[in-house]
């Protein structure tokens, strides 16, 4: 987790990794010799059942080095993340329909995550999203839209300051690779559109 943007609240930070936990968190730390971190295609919940890693983890234990020919480099993938600070929930849908946010878990690579009054969502890049943005309390949001290379460095930064909003209010963002579009608001959500 991370607070260093301009918005003051926390956000995550660096993607990849196995989809439960962070390719950053992962290494570890500088105690760990990069030639002692190895990557297996694998989801997380079937790490202890595979057999490379089960035989890695067993020639290991035995002061080996395993057979790097059943394991693999790290995914190296770009990501578009949607970060908010504020009463607002964040839903990013694919151009085929697919969502990623709290109603669902569908696009392949995206994940979403509430933290305290921060809402984020992540998709992989090459696909054109339209982020949906809605009003859960009253106040005012910022909305930080990130595109980001594989080891999380931000390739592209758009931000949305101190919008008004209210429970009724409503919001579009449309991201493509080639970047960040206006935001579309209503904030009476009587579908009277500003762009921001």
């Amino acid at each position: 987790i991370n607070d260093n943007d301009e918005s003051g609240c926390a956000e995550l930070a660096a993607t990849n990794g196995d989809g439960t936990v962070p390719l950053i968190s992962a290494r570890g730390s500088s105690w760990i010799p990069p030639g002692n971190v190895w990557y297996v295609n694998e989801e997380h919940i079937g790490l202890p059942s595979n057999l490379a890693v089960i035989h890695a983890v067993s020639v290991i234990l035995q002061g080996g080095s395993p057979n790097t020919s059943l394991l693999t480099s790290p995914a190296r993938t770009t990501a578009t993340t949607t970060h908010l600070c504020s009463p607002v929930q964040v839903t990013a849908t694919s151009s085929q329909g697919q969502i990623e946010g709290p109603n669902g878990d569908q696009i392949t690579g995206g994940q979403h995550f509430t933290i305290g009054k921060s809402s984020e969502v992540w998709v992989p890049t090459g696909d054109t999203y339209t982020l949906q943005l809605s009003g859960t309390g009253t106040g005012t949001f910022t909305a930080i839209v990130k595109q980001v290379d594989q080891d999380g460095n931000t390739l592209q930064k758009n931000i949305f300051s101190n919008v008004p909003v209210k429970p009724t209010s409503q919001g579009t963002i449309q991201v493509t690779d080639a970047g960040v579009g206006t935001l579309s608001f209503d904030y009476n959500g009587k579908g009277v559109l500003d762009s921001i």
